[in-house]
């Protein structure tokens, strides 16, 4: 799945970071060599990347807080994207991207709930995003840190 995420998510995107459990070195080296010199916007270098490895002790968002918490600037890029390996991509995808733009929100994903607690009351504590796929502004990005990167 990462192959196609390479693939189809990148189309719009300066820089990739992987961040992956650290049982993986060997084999993401070959995949990121690969798609250096395959993919396009990587052999063009329109779009760098680069791996970084965890301890995968928190799953998918502490790998994506491992990644974050990495970076020097992160006022560097305008959006971020978050994409765990679960989702398999067909075409070039860039309506999250698109829509943080169009819209002037800090946060897009394929898929979202917002119920309330047993059916009563509505309001931002009610919403959850569950996706494989998010994209976030620098403030959505500092909002998802904030609750989402806290220590174990």
């Amino acid at each position: 799945s990462l192959w196609s995420e390479l693939e189809c998510f990148t189309a719009t995107v300066d820089h990739v970071i992987v961040s992956a459990p650290t049982w993986s070195t060997d084999i993401l080296a070959k995949v990121v060599s690969e798609a250096k010199s395959t993919i396009p916007r990587f052999v063009n270098r329109e779009t760098t990347i680069e791996v970084q490895h965890h301890v995968n002790d928190r799953y998918d968002v502490g790998l994506w807080c491992d990644a974050l918490a990495s970076l020097e600037d992160r006022d560097a890029f305008d959006e971020y994207g978050i994409v765990n390996d679960s989702v398999f991509a067909l075409r070039e995808y860039t309506d999250i991207f698109d829509s943080l733009k169009a819209r002037n929100i800090s946060l897009s994903s394929l898929s979202y709930s917002y119920s309330a607690k047993h059916f009563r009351g509505y309001g931002p504590e009610h919403f959850w995003v569950e996706s494989v796929f998010r994209g976030l502004s620098k403030e959505g990005l500092n909002t998802f840190m904030d609750y989402s990167c806290v220590p174990a």
